[in-house]
């Protein structure tokens, strides 16, 4: 099974690319799936529902020898399906570009004609997914039509105990304690600094434990360290503070008892599992209150 799919950057079709990815691994051994992928825009390297490391070839639109390189080398390949999930202009001009009978695509919205979507719509993806499903014979009767977080299984088992050794080599928990708060947050700037520093401080403040990870962030965690009061300075654990795999987000979304974050992605796993999240998405005309902040987290 090969299969292109032509989408934008969105949440929704981030979404949309990984349910069928997960509805194709139902269907075929994943040493016979090959998906390629041409977005519109450059997409992040990975995020709890998507992992570059799922694509064989990839590239992003652009005018250029490049990207036309790219196009002509994917139109030699012999696609058993040419999916368009994107539904901008760009997406379907790349669509145009492709001749084929395998083809199958969205529906162009004139709303998104210039612009990708904004927000993640739970009904409009499962509503995409189900129309294109229809399409495609392999996918006939059931299909499941939420993401799913995409692991390597023995990664995440690496992964899992690692992190349980240094835990316990360092004296503070076990993961299956359920005794930390997880706190993720991408591409924080530096007008962010004390915000998150004063929410940091209330946690600690509680006697809670603090597993953080700062994505793609204009950030100093060292300045937090010499803030931090030294009888607390045992509850923050920062040594996973650049682990933005896919492992780590899972496994400290599963195992905390409590998860901070300005991650969309995170927080709809979060909601799909129960855990219990609070969403921040730290906008500069936003100020934080300790008081309100403490109010949620009881």
């Amino acid at each position: 099974m090969k299969v292109l799919f032509i989408s934008s950057a969105s949440l929704n079709d981030i979404i949309t690319l990984n349910i069928f990815y997960i509805n194709l691994l139902k269907l075929y051994d994943k040493d016979t799936v090959t998906i390629d992928l041409i977005s519109t825009e450059k997409l992040a390297p990975s995020n709890i529902f998507f992992s570059k490391n799922i694509l064989d070839d990839y590239c992003i639109f652009s005018i250029s020898k490049q990207f036309l390189n790219c196009l002509n080398s994917f139109k030699k390949k012999e696609y058993t399906y040419i999916l368009k999930l994107g539904t901008t202009f760009k997406s379907e001009f790349i669509y145009s570009l492709f001749k084929s009978e395998k083809k199958v695509r969205t529906v162009f919205k004139l709303s998104n004609l210039f612009t990708s979507e904004k927000s993640y719509q739970q009904e409009y993806v499962q509503l995409k997914c189900s129309n294109i499903f229809s399409k495609l014979k392999e996918f006939e009767g059931s299909q499941t039509l939420t993401p799913e977080v995409i692991l390597e299984k023995k990664i995440y088992e690496k992964t899992f105990e690692m992190v349980q050794w240094f835990l316990k080599s360092s004296n503070k928990f076990s993961l299956s304690s359920y005794r930390f708060c997880f706190l993720y947050f991408k591409s924080l700037k530096e007008s962010n600094n004390e915000t998150l520093f004063e929410l940091i401080n209330a946690l600690l403040a509680k006697n809670i434990f603090v597993i953080p990870i700062f994505y793609d962030s204009i950030i100093n965690s060292e300045n937090y360290a010499k803030k931090i009061p030294k009888n607390r300075m045992n509850l923050l654990i920062r040594n996973f503070s650049q682990n933005n795999d896919n492992s780590h987000l899972y496994l400290f979304l599963k195992h905390s008892k409590f998860v901070i974050t300005n991650d969309h992605c995170l927080a709809i796993a979060c909601n799909q599992t129960n855990k219990k999240v609070l969403f921040y998405d730290f906008e500069e005309e936003n100020s934080f209150l300790k008081q309100d902040f403490l109010l949620n987290l009881n």
